[in-house]
């Protein structure tokens, strides 16, 4: 399969990938809900975010593995592919084992100062299995990524979308049998499995990888580690994101707080996921054109960009205005909590959608300081922001200092790769098209008008919704011509 195809093939797979999950997820929540509780569900995320911790052991291989597979892959030097692949296991299966040892007793006491005395035990009961979930996940993400940089997206994505269905009906039969243990018992299963599969569709690339190949090399581990330096920057910053948030969601508000938001930001984050789904296909396709001297990139970036931005307005904002909707169909409610959450979270991660593809660009070129400035300019604003907001404003001000962080350190990025590539705004938007995103951008805030002052039952909800949707349905004949430019650039660009 040419080049062309098989991005093409990535793209339309992690989309498909984006949508199995959802629809798992979206019905896994709702049963979690009915059988155990928002406040179980508020228990479990939390445990999954302090969890993930312990995925600093990853040590930011992960991206080196997609970068160095793509690039000696370009050159056909399969034994250094063996050696990557080789290496990254051993390093990470070692640290990651001695990491999550020194960080277990160190969890504990994260869940003494949260979470409150009588969801304590329960707590700590969950707390050994979520580690070891992420332990078997710490290793199968180097055979994933050995897979990206194979340019074999589509296989992973059939992977994880298997998974997150095996997943659910792991929870059905589980939770009834051992109440909220069974999602822990779930996860474990889970992962153990989608490790096995990775490690076979790696060995079927690479026909002749053996188990041999799995030694340490230290010329090997020297060059990953200078290329995931930076990678393990914004990696630690990333890992303190949820762990961070949630424990201040509980501490200013309540597990049942912290549950909504749990199903709120998990919509929102597939909501995200779709929108730049497709640009993950970017990094090898970007590394190995830096390798074969291809110069079109950056043509390609401005249509990317220009198609992803509007694309994002017009999902984020559907989904916003529709969220008193989702909250009856998936929680049985208008949940107050859930809807303004996402209205918040919304704004916040569509600004973070168009940095996806400057970011994208910027690892797949190799240049990864912008990018681990930007992570840790949210990590800091995240824990400035939410904890002087969160002593004012409760739980809303955790949730808006989230927000903020999120916009600022994305603005970051844009601002950055823009001015280092002398790229202008003219260049990426018309006048037509400038004007109907400000526009746009204001009309998304004044839903929160919506939200204060009048109930999604109330005749001015529906005549707002009814106006949005003509408005937003105007967006789709601007993009015709940069699909069909993306697609003759890249064309050229694979050649």
């Amino acid at each position: 399969m040419n080049e062309k195809k098989q991005l093409l093939k990535n793209a339309f797979t992690s989309v498909v990938q984006v949508i199995i999950v959802s629809a798992s997820l979206f019905i896994l929540y709702k049963y979690l809900l009915n059988t155990l509780g928002v406040e179980k569900l508020g228990i479990w995320s939390l445990i999954l975010a302090i969890s993930s911790i312990g995925s600093i052991s990853k040590f930011g291989f992960t991206g080196s593995v997609v970068k160095y597979v793509a690039q000696y892959r370009a050159k056909q030097d399969i034994n250094k592919i063996h050696s990557i692949i080789g290496t990254s296991v051993v390093t990470v299966g070692f640290v990651s084992s001695v990491l999550i040892l020194i960080f277990y007793p160190i969890a504990g006491v994260i869940l003494e100062y949260v979470v409150p005395l009588k969801n304590l035990k329960e707590s700590m009961d969950l707390l050994p299995y979520g580690l070891l979930a992420l332990w078997i996940m710490v290793i199968m993400s180097i055979f994933f990524s050995a897979l990206e940089g194979s340019h074999r997206i589509d296989q992973r994505t059939y992977v994880f979308s298997g998974g997150s269905v095996f997943y659910l009906l792991l929870c059905f039969f589980l939770v009834p049998k051992y109440g909220i243990l069974g999602l822990a018992y779930g996860r474990v299963i889970q992962m153990f499995l989608m490790l096995i599969i990775a490690i076979f569709l790696v060995k079927r690339i690479y026909n002749n990888l053996k188990f041999k190949d799995f030694f340490w090399n230290k010329n090997t581990f020297n060059e990953l580690l200078i290329y995931s330096l930076n990678i393990q920057v914004a990696s630690i910053s990333q890992m303190f994101y949820e762990p961070l948030t949630k424990a201040l969601l509980t501490k200013f508000g309540s597990l049942e707080v912290t549950g909504y938001y749990e199903m709120a930001s998990r919509m929102i984050a597939q909501v995200r996921n779709l929108t730049v789904a497709s640009g993950k296909a970017l990094v090898p396709f970007v590394s190995h054109n830096i390798e074969k001297k291809n110069d079109n990139i950056i043509k390609y970036y401005r249509y990317s960009l220009k198609v992803m931005s509007f694309f994002s307005i017009f999902i984020f904002f559907l989904v916003v205005i529709l969220s008193p909707f989702i909250s009856i169909l998936w929680i049985g409610s208008y949940n107050y909590i859930f809807i303004l959450t996402v209205f918040f979270i919304s704004f916040a991660w569509f600004i973070n959608v168009l940095s996806a593809t400057s970011y994208l660009f910027y690892q797949g070129i190799g240049k990864l300081k912008i990018n681990s400035i930007s992570h840790i300019l949210i990590l800091v604003f995240n824990l400035i922001l939410s904890f002087l907001l969160g002593n004012f404003w409760g739980w809303k001000g955790v949730v808006v200092g989230w927000s903020l962080a999120i916009i600022i350190g994305s603005l970051y990025i844009i601002i950055s790769f823009h001015k280092e590539y002398s790229i202008l705004s003219n260049e990426i938007f018309n006048r037509k098209n400038g004007l109907f995103f400000i526009l746009t951008v204001v009309y998304f805030l004044s839903y929160y008008l919506i939200i204060i002052y009048i109930r999604f039952d109330n005749l001015y909800y529906y005549i707002y919704l009814v106006v949005t949707l003509i408005y937003l349905s105007f967006f789709v004949f601007s993009l015709k011509k940069d699909f069909t430019k993306i697609f003759g650039i890249f064309n050229v660009g694979s050649k």
